[in-house]
């Protein structure tokens, strides 16, 4: 084995992957990977799973594990309340940034976010809310820096009785 290997073998190798399945499933192929990221997250963090979480305790969880897993170097997250919650949420210098670069060079739209599937992850497993990303990259309406710093929208519903 290579004692040196260029991360960047592994960025294009994570990039060839999301091309084929793409390639396989087109636009589709963002709702087969919601939970792309959640099986690190659980090994790490076994005392969270099935835990109900407010937004600012599930945004607490998140930030934690991908500060102390190096997937990003900050989080930041703000709340909105008007026609329904909408959890904004910024990754500082994500590491996944780097294989969407490699995407959209090979023309591919990104269509998984690992880090918003561990922030939908924490907030939808007690069973109190429900999510749905409102902005995010397939939809070109993530808004990205060239530092590796993107912002999302998650839209954040509570769960009634008598809710659809």
């Amino acid at each position: 084995m290579a004692k040196d290997l260029d991360p960047k073998y592994f960025t294009g190798l994570i990039a060839e992957t999301f091309k084929a399945f793409y390639d396989e499933r087109g636009s589709g192929c963002r709702y087969r990977c919601t939970l792309l990221g959640v099986d690190g997250y659980k090994k790490a963090h076994p005392e969270n799973i099935g835990k109900e979480m407010t937004p600012q305790e599930a945004f607490e969880a998140t930030k934690k594990y991908l500060i102390e897993s190096g997937v990003v170097e900050d989080v930041t997250f703000s709340e909105e309340h008007e026609f329904a919650d909408v959890v904004n949420v910024t990754f500082k210098n994500c590491a996944q940034w780097h294989t969407e670069v490699k995407l959209k060079e090979m023309g591919i739209p990104v269509y998984a976010c690992p880090c918003a599937n561990v922030m939908s992850f924490n907030l939808e497993q007690g069973g109190k809310f429900t999510t749905e990303l409102a902005t995010f990259a397939g939809n070109k309406d993530l808004e990205r820096t060239d530092d590796g710093t993107c912002r999302l929208s998650m839209s954040c519903f509570e769960k009634k009785l008598g809710n659809y």
